[in-house]
């Protein structure tokens, strides 16, 4: 069991006491890499864990084609934007958006670690992810309007990632 954070001092928390760290960068990027290099700077071995354990999250988004991808995606969005102006919502249908200027700041720092394409470059944004930060486990969110599309990206990740 793990408790999924997303800042520091949960990070620094879970190194002393030699617990595993799972990290919200999903949906709370900005503090992942000072919260991911605190905790295996500073992780003291328990009975429970020999070694740092962290696992990061991410989200993805797989459409047979990248516009198909960015128009299944818009349901995360309309969700982001809703929930920090204070209206809390469900995963909308998709639907063509226009953002502000604000709003679009917003989803761009606070989705940066979501991936939208095809499968195989998803796939790729994955692989460079995990190559650069070295999570020990991936959660990977899906956070899409329709449940058969979070089963094609599931999918399409695994398939993709099956190949390699």
């Amino acid at each position: 069991m793990r408790a999924l954070r997303r800042d520091p001092a949960s990070a620094h928390l879970a190194a002393i006491m030699g617990l595993p760290f799972a990290f919200a960068s999903h949906f709370a990027p900005d503090l992942m890499e000072e919260a991911l290099a605190l905790y295996r700077e500073r992780f003291e071995p328990s009975e429970r864990l020999q070694s740092p354990y962290a696992m990061l999250g991410i989200n993805a988004v797989i459409g047979e084609t990248h516009t198909q991808a960015q128009q299944a995606a818009t349901s995360l969005q309309q969700h982001f934007v809703a929930l920090r102006q204070g209206r809390p919502s469900t995963f909308p249908a998709p639907r063509s958006v226009s953002w502000n200027s604000q709003e679009q700041c917003l989803l761009d720092s606070t989705l940066r670690y979501t991936f939208v394409g095809t499968a195989e470059d998803v796939t790729k944004n994955i692989s460079a992810f995990a190559e650069r930060y070295r999570p020990d486990e991936l959660l990977i969110g899906t956070p899409l309007y329709s449940q058969e599309e979070r089963r094609k990206t599931l999918t399409g990740i695994v398939h993709h990632l099956m190949e390699k």
